[in-house]
């Protein structure tokens, strides 16, 4: 049976394990809220996309411009929320920019109407690596030409 002294000395052992990770939880909120507000503040429409073309994540460029919110494009195919189309998408009889960038790991430029909008569009389509979650995710930005 342990001593009152060394229950003690654990007990405060434990206070600053807590207090320790009670602070890195406050550095993590505000290096979230961070990079959030520069993902929403960027002035291109960004959606972060997964290998089956599922919308993950849209900054508020994006749902600004096509004036939807958030709750409805996350979780919907990019080709559903961007084209209204029931599958993927092509860009003047050239394959979705997704595909080529799956097969080549590289970034995709495709030029297009924006259905939205109704201006040309660059579409830039990149990998990028997030160790969570395991999948692939890749971004996609559109830059109004």
């Amino acid at each position: 049976m342990e001593s009152v002294a060394k229950l003690k000395a654990r007990v405060d052992r434990l206070k600053e394990d807590l207090a320790r990770k009670s602070r890195e939880i406050e550095k993590l909120k505000a290096r979230k809220l961070f990079f959030q507000t520069l993902f929403d503040k960027i002035e291109y429409q960004v959606l972060v996309i997964d290998e089956e073309h599922i919308v993950q994540d849209a900054n508020q460029i994006f749902l600004e411009d096509y004036g939807l919110q958030k709750e409805y494009v996350l979780g919907k195919k990019c080709y559903q929320v961007i084209h209204r189309l029931e599958k993927p998408c092509s860009y003047g009889g050239k394959a979705c920019p997704l595909e080529k960038a799956k097969e080549t790991g590289m970034l995709r430029r495709e030029r297009s109407i924006d259905p939205v909008v109704l201006f040309w569009t660059l579409v830039l389509l990149s990998l990028i690596h997030i160790s969570e979650p395991t999948r692939p995710l890749y971004i996609s930005y559109a830059v109004f030409c």
